[in-house]
């Protein structure tokens, strides 16, 4: 039985990160002002797309440490 309650461990940790990573998500969603408009064209920044996901979100760390290096 001890090998089941550590499967069920590692799940629980597992879970727990996931959580952990929404909730930073939807953090930094609420720091960001949103746009009212829920339909925004892709030729705008990512920064003001509401829906933010992984990959996206390390272009607009670059993006933005882009802008604070500028010209």
């Amino acid at each position: 039985m001890e090998g089941t309650s550590g499967e069920l461990e590692k799940e629980k940790i597992l879970s727990d990160k996931v959580e952990m990573q929404s909730n930073e998500v939807e953090h930094n969603e609420k720091q960001e002002p949103q746009p009212p408009s829920p339909h925004m064209p892709l030729s705008l920044p990512t920064e003001l797309s509401p829906s933010v996901e992984q990959p996206q979100k390390l272009q607009r760390k670059e993006i933005r440490t882009a802008q604070l290096a500028g010209p």
